[in-house]
């Protein structure tokens, strides 16, 4: 990103320096360079502090001159730092000290420049530089910030984990409570070591796999255990990062165990209706197929009483009704997918 003129209008530079004659020549420096710019200027670090503090003033850059009254050197730096931990500082200083500058870098400070090298185009790039870097850097830590909320805060449980030695690295709040290890146990093991022995084959061939294709979203379902031994099924959704210089894993894990046993209590109850549809088609009808066959010989014997008659056409119209009604049953029955 390249700062604009749109952009230049926006910057606010604060300049702390207690020599009238070297902010008169900064001061000249940013207005030749910036179009519009707003300069603050502070004589001490009490009054940049009271100015800092002050949540209606918004600073794109301080200018810090490291010998004020008050304060110098390596605690003025650090002071300013503490008011003003996302604005860019570059420093201002009429001498040479290369540790003193390593060290401000260390700290936080954007740039150090030497007030007899420095001319209107060094000051507009470092600061243009400064400005810029600051924006990167703040895009930075709102994304990892994102990763932490998302990773912290989620409802299920999360951890990343090195692919090449399976150790934890990180968990989040929902996997210690779900699983029962600490934080600190967590960290001390190793992935294979929250599942289920009969699973580390298992196991072993997909980090394999992995491995020859590693930065591909894994789906899986597999037995873990948990800190006080009890088995649970879970849903597993892993994926490739980087965490700091490691390669690693970050896995979502969704307990579907009440799930799982759900769906295994309704195939029992199938299975069982199977089993009960079956014994209607054999066992119930047998008797019933003999029932109406007897109705039929009775009324082909026939008989001359007319109430006698109807009783047995009764008789069979009832045997036929229940027949299909266990038809019925057994289609229905037959239809169940176990």
């Amino acid at each position: 990103m390249v700062i604009n003129s749109e952009e230049h209008s926006r910057i606010s530079a604060l300049v702390l320096e207690d020599n009238p004659g070297d902010y008169v020549l900064v001061e000249d420096y940013l207005i030749e360079k910036f179009k519009g710019i707003e300069i603050n200027h502070c004589t001490d670090c009490k009054s940049a502090v009271e100015y800092l503090q002050n949540e209606e003033h918004k600073t794109s850059i301080i200018l810090l001159d490291l010998n004020l009254p008050d304060m110098i050197g390596l605690e003025l730096i650090q002071k300013i730092l503490s008011f003003s931990y996302h604005t860019p500082i570059i420093i201002l200083t009429g001498y040479s000290d290369l540790p003193l500058a390593k060290k401000s870098l260390q700290l936080g400070v954007y740039d150090f420049l030497v007030k007899d090298e420095v001319n209107p185009t060094l000051l507009h790039k470092s600061i243009e530089f400064a400005i810029n870097r600051r924006s990167y850097v703040k895009q930075i830590e709102d994304e990892k910030l994102n990763y932490e909320n998302t990773f912290s805060l989620s409802p299920q449980p999360m951890w990343v984990y090195e692919s090449d030695t399976l150790k934890f690295l990180d968990v989040n709040d929902s996997a210690i409570q779900h699983y029962g290890y600490s934080r600190d146990e967590f960290l001390n093991l190793s992935i294979d070591q929250i599942r289920s022995p009969s699973e580390i084959e298992t196991l072993k061939d997909v980090l394999e796999k992995s491995r020859n294709n590693e930065k591909r979203v894994y789906y899986g379902k597999f037995l873990h255990r948990k800190k006080s031994g009890v088995k649970i099924i879970v849903d597993i959704y892993s994926n490739y990062i980087r965490f700091g210089d490691l390669n690693a894993r970050l896995v979502l894990a969704n307990d579907i165990t009440e799930r799982e046993n759900h769906l295994k209590s309704i195939q029992k109850q199938n299975k069982i209706l199977r089993e009960i549809a079956w014994t209607q088609s054999h066992t119930l009808r047998a008797p019933l197929a003999r029932m109406m066959g007897l109705v039929e010989y009775i009324m082909l014997k026939g008989s001359a009483d007319e109430e006698f008659q109807e009783m047995i056409q009764h008789i069979n119209t009832s045997a036929q009704e229940l027949d299909e009604i266990v038809q019925n049953i057994v289609n229905k029955s037959n239809s169940i997918k176990i």
